[in-house]
This record gives structure tokens, C-alpha cells and sequence, in this order.
């Protein structure tokens, strides 16, 4: 309700007989009637339809019943100028602003600023899309002053607002054109009514009130209603569900139903719909590909959304409507994990230093557009519908960039580790040895995890039944969760449930490896890398660095499990076809920090 409040006296403010009257009013209740009056007759000279007239109407009529809003005075006795003081607030600060950027969602940025104040979308799965994005996905799609746009889950209408900004821009001052785009050239779908009332004033505080938005069901609506209009782009950001992404997935099938033949869709989702994880999933992928083509899937920032208090990785799909995904057809993957924001206090994520505009967004589109393979960073390859539709298993991991840098930093936080938690008495930047060897990585070879560990999972041990009954001992034993500080240990308790001596691995978010010497309990998805090789303290912080390699291609979104875990294959040095383990630990031996590796301040049982 809150940006609805907002939306309702922006409306009003453009009304002169408005401004100039609400100020005279004392009471609370009269001005909520002269606000709902005016946007009545708003929407009656904006010729906008009887349904929608009488749908935004009642929306915000809820602004002449909540007693917050209208009764006369506070439980205090003071006069209730809250309604009046806000108008006033809005008038100064807000309303110069809409006029200035005329593309910029604001009722979007007031629902997400206003959610963290109340008490969530109440599973709605609503995430807003940042206006970087919504900008992004009118480049992506090629929008011109000639496109028809449709978002079938439009919610606050910020992909309309941008494809508008842009296609007006194009149309310069053809006052006809531009009336074109505004009455036969902007669909929007929205079922909340809520969010259809902000996309339609929103549109509306643009000077467009003629836009084509409807409040109903995409998914039952008639489709004739819609393609009458022919349209050729669909932008969309749809509901997040819980259920693994086949809902999403058909908000795309939807949008793709609208549109003319060879039409582009562009799609924001969550990375757990195009996985393999789940065979609902699967279903409404290959029914996507038998109808349209896969063009391209970039990988999005894991914090992209954390302006919308939502924890979600996503990627972008973009589609080629009606022109079925052949058997030689090659899908262009892109890691676009770095978009170059930075959370600023109290602004959010924001391109502080314009790396973003100056030069990322730049590199996206040029290697979008020109398909190009990148190391590292994307590739083109064919998929179907059993596959991960993702980049993150397909590009190589440059194991030619690893440096003595990288192996040092893991002996340090590892010396450093110990040392703070009491099991060795010295931290320092020593050597074991002067001898120092260089790395020749061009000639090392693949090895599959599978052939060097058995993988398993830990013991799952609940905190709370630590805390209770195993904090009155010594405390040796490590308990283990899945960060990826302090070698992933939390706290030290006196039992253990596994045998040390192995590698752990975190499976739930970014895949963290350590090496651990002792023997420990663990939290879930800490998973085991039992060698089947002899192992000590050298080899392990060799491995756990190369492993540490592969964490790019891991989140909350994409777990490094069992599975994944046996199939990733690493490089290593070899001698006459062997693992050069003997390379391995004198070149370990040789880095700094590596002198005090042992630990030797606690006695730990042998059994």
C-alpha cells in the first residue's frame, strides 16, 4: 500500500485544482476524498477504459478507510497531519524528480525500499528488476521505435518504462510515432492488482495513459487480445516460486505464445530452472526447444537482487521465437558475474566508480552480439533439453593464471589458522627450505577428482547438541560448517564424529576447499575428500589451492555436490605418467609461509 499511497498523490499532483486545494483542507478525510477524486477524473480524461478506471479506483480507495490515514487525530490528541505532510513532502521532493527522469521506475524503487520497512511481499516471490538490467534487456532484445513491446508479468512496468525511454529516443520529436508507441506499442500484463495499479500510474506519470496494460491472469487471457498487436519483443522478470523453476520457465513459454515469428524474448530467472536437477524442469525445456531457439545465457551477479532483500542467483535467457532449437544450433554462454556494483550505504548496489556503464556493459554487448568465445568467460556450444543451460559447467578454468601468489595466500590463511586457534605456537614468513621451484603448468594433465578421492558426506552434527553436551572437555576437535574463513571451522568441541587428514569441501555456496589435519564434526553439506593417494599437510594445501579454482562456477544457486565433485577435473604436474607428488610438496616446502605447516600445540588422540 505504501507506494500506492505515493503513486496515488503523484497522480493528483499533476491536477493544479489539486495543489493549490489540498493545502486549504484540515481534515484528514477531505483530503483523501479530493486525492481519489482527482485521480478518478485523471482517468476519465485520460480516456483509459471503464475496467481499468474502476480497478485503480478501488485500489486506492483504501486511502479513505485506513484509520492511520484519515481519523482526525493521533492517540495523542494532535491534530493527524500525516496525509497532508506527506502530500507536501512528495510535492517538494519526488514530484521535480519524475519530471527530470521520465525512465526511471521510482514506484519500483519505493516498493523495495518500502518492503524492508514492513513485512515482505507475503510470498509472492516478487523480486523488481534493477533499471541497469531493465536497460540491459532493451539492448539485448535490439529494441527500436518499430518494436511492439510485452511484458506478461510486468509488475511496476520497468522494462516497459525502459524499452519506452528507448524507442522514444529513436522516434526523436514524431509526435505521431511517439503517440504509436504509447497506444499500439506497450503491452503489460499484470494479475496483483496492487502492481497493475503502480505499472499503470507509473506509465501514466510518463505522459502515456494509454498504454495497453492489463490486470489479468497471463496465462488466461485471451491470446487474440494480444496479438493483435503483433508483438515482437517480450522483456520479463517473472514471480519466483519455490518448486525449481518449471513455473518460471512457462511464464516464458507464455511469452513466447505472443509473439510474431522470429520475435525476441528476454528473461530474468533463477539458475535452478535451466539445471537438471528437477524433471519438471525438463519437460518445459524440451517443449521450448521443439518451438523456439536457445540463443544465449549469461550468468548474472549472485548479489544482483539484494536490493530487493532477496538471496537468488539468475541468469538471462534470451529466445528466438517460433523457430525451433535444431540439432546443430550452438547457444552463446556468458559469465556476467561482475557487473561492477558495489553496495553503498544507504544507496544499495550502485555503479560507484562507472565501471558498469564506461566499460562492462560495453565488453556484455559486444561479446554478446559478436558471439564471441572468450577463455574463461564464454563459449558457444549446442544444448538440448537434458542438459544445464548455463555457462558455468562449459568454460575452462584457467589453470595457466595460478601463481606462487595464489599458494602462498593458502599456506598464510592456513598458518594463520592455526595459529589463532592455539595449535601452533608461530606464524611466520619463512620457508621450510630456500629451495624454490617454478611451476610449469603448460605441461601439466587433467585428473578427475573421482580418481583421486572417494567422495562422501560427512557426519551431520546439530550446534545445539554440541553447545549442550561437548563444551565441558578440551575442546580439540574442530566443528566444521560451510564458510569459507578460519579453514570452514566455526568452533572447537570435545567430540568428533570423522577422521581429519582428508579435504573438505562446502556444497551448499561458493564450493570452499580446505584441508583439514584434525579430526572434526561438521554442520550439513560439508562434504569428505577421502584420498586414495598418502596424504599430508603439503599435498593437501597444493590441492585445496587448485581446487579453490573452481569456485566460480558455484553458489547457493548452483551447489558444488557429490556429483559435480567427482566429475571436476583439476590439473596437476606429472612424471612419466604419474602425479609428481614429489614436485608437488617440495615446491610447497619451498613458498613462504610454509615452515610452520604442522600443528603442535595439542595432543590429539590417535584413535
Amino acid at each position: 500500500y505504501r507506494p500506492l499511497i505515493v503513486s496515488g498523490i503523484l497522480l493528483a499532483l499533476e491536477d493544479s485544482g489539486f495543489r493549490s486545494a489540498y493545502i486549504t483542507k484540515k481534515k484528514p478525510m477531505e483530503i483523501a476524498d479530493l486525492l481519489i477524486t482527482t485521480i478518478k477524473e485523471r482517468l476519465e480524461r485520460d480516456n483509459i477504459g471503464e475496467t481499468k478506471k474502476n480497478t485503480m479506483v478501488q485500489t486506492y480507495s483504501f486511502m479513505k478507510t485506513n484509520t492511520r490515514i484519515v481519523n482526525s487525530k493521533n492517540k495523542d490528541g494532535t491534530p493527524n497531519t500525516l496525509l497532508k505532510d506527506l502530500i507536501r513532502e512528495v510535492e517538494i521532493n519526488i514530484q521535480p524528480f519524475t519530471q527530470d527522469y521520465r525512465y526511471h521506475d521510482f514506484l519500483g524503487v519505493f516498493y523495495n525500499d518500502f518492503l524492508r520497512y514492513a513485512n515482505g511481499d507475503g510470498g509472492l516471490g516478487i523480486v523488481l528488476t534493477p533499471r541497469h538490467i531493465t536497460n540491459l534487456f532493451s539492448h539485448l532484445a535490439e529494441v527500436n521505435k518499430d518494436s511492439v513491446i510485452i511484458d506478461n508479468c510486468c509488475g511496476t512496468g520497468g522494462f516497459l518504462i525502459s524499452a519506452m525511454g528507448r524507442m522514444e529516443n529513436q522516434a526523436r520529436d514524431d509526435k505521431k510515432k511517439i503517440s504509436d508507441i504509447h497506444s499500439k506499442q506497450l503491452i503489460g500484463i499484470e494479475n496483483n492488482p496492487k502492481m497493475f495499479c503502480l505499472a499503470c500510474s507509473n506509465m501514466m506519470l510518463r505522459g502515456d495513459g494509454k498504454a495497453n496494460i492489463y490486470q489479468q491472469d497471463c496465462f488466461q487471457i485471451n491470446e487474440l487480445d494480444i496479438k493483435k498487436f503483433k508483438p515482437t519483443v517480450g522483456l520479463l522478470n517473472p514471480p519466483y516460486s519455490k518448486d525449481n523453476g518449471h513455473k518460471e520457465l512457462e511464464f516464458i513459454w507464455n511469452c513466447l505464445s505472443f509473439l510474431e515469428k522470429n520475435g525476441i524474448c528476454v528473461a530474468i530467472i533463477p539458475m535452478s530452472c535451466v539445471m537438471t536437477t528437477n524433471k519438471a524442469n525438463e519437460v518445459v525445456k524440451k517443449r521450448l526447444l521443439e518451438h523456439h531457439t536457445l540463443k544465449a545465457v549469461m550468468s548474472m551477479p549472485i548479489t544482483l537482487f539484494e536490493d530487493s532483500d532477496k538471496n537468488v542467483s539468475t541468469c538471462i535467457l534470451v529466445f528466438e521465437a517460433h523457430k525451433p532449437h535444431s540439432s546443430d544450433t550452438k547457444t552463446w554462454f556468458g559469465y556476467w558475474k561482475e557487473d561492477g556494483f558495489i553496495k553503498v550505504r544507504p544507496y544499495g548496489r550502485i555503479d560507484y566508480y562507472g565501471k558498469y556503464k564506461d566499460q562492462i556493459k560495453l565488453y556484455w554487448l559486444d561479446s554478446y552480439f559478436n558471439k564471441k568465445e572468450i577463455s574463461g568467460f564464454s563459449i558457444l556450444k549446442h544444448v538440448d533439453y537434458l542438459d544445464e543451460w548455463l555457462v558455468e559447467p562449459y568454460i575452462e578454468t584457467k589453470f595457466e593464471n595460478l601463481t606462487d601468489i595464489d599458494f602462498e595466500n593458502t599456506l598464510r590463511e592456513y598458518t594463520t589458522f592455526l595459529y589463532s586457534n592455539q595449535l601452533c605456537d608461530k606464524v611466520s614468513k619463512e620457508s621450510y627450505n630456500t629451495k624454490k621451484l617454478m611451476l610449469e603448468i603448460t605441461t601439466w594433465k587433467k585428473v578427475k577428482l573421482q580418481e583421486l578421492f572417494d567422495v562422501k558426506g560427512s557426519i551431520t552434527t546439530d550446534k545445539k547438541v554440541l553447545e549442550e553436551d561437548y563444551t565441558k572437555g578440551d575442546r580439540l576437535y574442530p566443528y566444521l560448517t560451510t564458510q569459507s574463513t578460519n579453514n570452514a571451522v566455526r568452533d572447537f568441541y570435545d567430540i568428533f564424529t570423522d577422521e581429519g587428514n582428508i579435504l573438505t569441501l562446502d556444497s551448499a555456496t561458493n564450493g570452499y576447499c580446505a584441508y583439514q589435519p584434525l579430526q572434526f564434526s561438521a554442520s550439513d553439506h560439508v562434504e569428505k575428500l577421502i584420498p586414495k593417494f598418502e596424504l599430508n599437510v603439503y599435498r593437501g594445501l597444493y590441492l585445496a589451492t587448485v581446487i579453490n579454482m573452481e569456485q566460480y562456477r558455484y553458489s547457493f544457486g548452483r551447489k558444488f555436490n557429490q556429483i559435480r565433485i567427482r566429475d571436476t577435473e583439476i590439473k596437476l604436474p606429472f612424471k612419466e605418467d604419474e602425479i609428481d607428488w614429489d614436485f608437488i610438496e617440495n615446491y610447497i616446502k619451498g613458498l613462504n609461509y610454509s615452515k610452520y605447516l604442522e600443528v603442535t600445540n595439542k595432543n590429539y588422540p590417535k584413535d
